[in-house]
């Protein structure tokens, strides 16, 4: 759904109506705004049409054909409908002062009404899809998504999300003595499988080391690992010699921290890799405009709060079906 048109689709006439209940706003509600209310509550006193029309969609497929809407459900429908009404209406109304006209000519409701509701619910839903954009745009006029604001954005989150970082997966073993570590050095297979396993697990002061695959270490970012180790994979990762050993200080469980001895092979190495911002650009482009979008929305929710929040609150809880206003 076009983000412009979100204003008569039922997430944004509830979330609107939800914070204009609570809203503080001091305005007055403008006089046809009342009068349009109370035409529609008119036009809709029973809402027998309406309920009767949703609840044939409620229980369309149902094996009993027959079932009634709890009272309940049938109060919250008619007062959900009423709520509708009144923010259609101060929309209308808001518009109006600005000049602007609903005109209908390429506009459809969007809201799903049922089939069976009153026309003149529909026709009012119809007018304010028609104001919609113009009024969002004098409410809160739209920023272009620029090419400096997409690679604004780019280089603030290259780190997190375009940048993925030099990695290596490796196989360690860590030992209790050097002359051990020197001597395993020049065992240690340069694949993965049994006899890596083997080697490892018969060997290695870290039982962790022996559950990890056979000492195959899950691919880790060169930036997460120890200064010695990395340089150690750094100088390595060509050549895929076995390195070490390293003198490291370990923790092996419910012991005290102990000295160890560890060598190591890299198995695979992943560069440094960066998607470039024309890889991304359409897609970022699209992520800004919805984000833009949803700030629009956000400044007309609180304008609407802010100017008629009391007025919406007492014309959604307070007035009755069938009551009327003077002109």
């Amino acid at each position: 759904m076009p983000p412009l048109r979100l204003l008569a689709s039922t997430a944004a006439v509830v979330s609107i109506l939800t914070l204009a209940a609570c809203g503080s706003g001091s305005a007055e509600l403008p006089a046809d705004v009342a009068v349009r209310v109370a035409d529609v509550e008119v036009a809709t006193a029973d809402m027998d049409a309406t309920i009767a029309a949703a609840q044939r969609q409620i229980t369309a497929g149902q094996r009993n054909g027959t079932r009634q809407l709890p009272a309940k459900a049938r109060d919250a429908l008619a007062d959900g409908l009423r709520i509708q009404v009144a923010h259609l209406a101060v929309l209308l109304a808001d518009a109006k002062k600005r000049g602007i006209s609903a005109d209908t000519k390429g506009h459809s409701v969007i809201y799903p009404y049922p089939k069976g509701t009153p026309k003149a619910i529909t026709d009012l839903a119809l007018k304010a899809e028609a104001i919609a954009e113009p009024l969002l745009d004098a409410i809160a006029p739209q920023r272009p998504v620029t090419g400096e604001r997409i690679e604004q954005f780019y280089d603030q989150n290259l780190d997190i999300r375009y940048r993925r970082p030099a990695a290596a997966t490796l196989a360690v073993l860590t030992v209790r003595d050097r002359a051990t570590a020197e001597r395993l050095t020049t065992q240690l297979p340069d694949q993965p499988g049994p006899e890596l396993r083997d080697l490892v697990c018969r060997n290695t002061m870290l039982p962790q080391e022996c559950m990890e695959a056979g000492g195959l270490r899950l691919t880790v970012p060169l930036e997460k690992l120890e200064d010695d180790l990395a340089r150690a994979v750094k100088r390595t990762r060509q050549s895929r010699e076995a390195f070490g050993p390293l003198q490291v200080q370990t923790s092996p469980p419910d012991q005290p921290p102990m000295v160890g001895w560890r060598i190591g092979r890299v198995m695979e190495y992943l560069p440094e890799q960066t998607t470039p911002l024309a890889r991304v650009r359409a897609q970022l482009k699209g992520e800004l405009e919805g984000a833009e979008a949803e700030r629009r929305q956000t400044v007309l929710r609180d304008y609407l709060k802010r100017t008629y929040g009391d007025q919406l609150a007492c014309h959604a809880t307070c007035t009755s079906p069938t009551e009327t206003a003077t002109p």
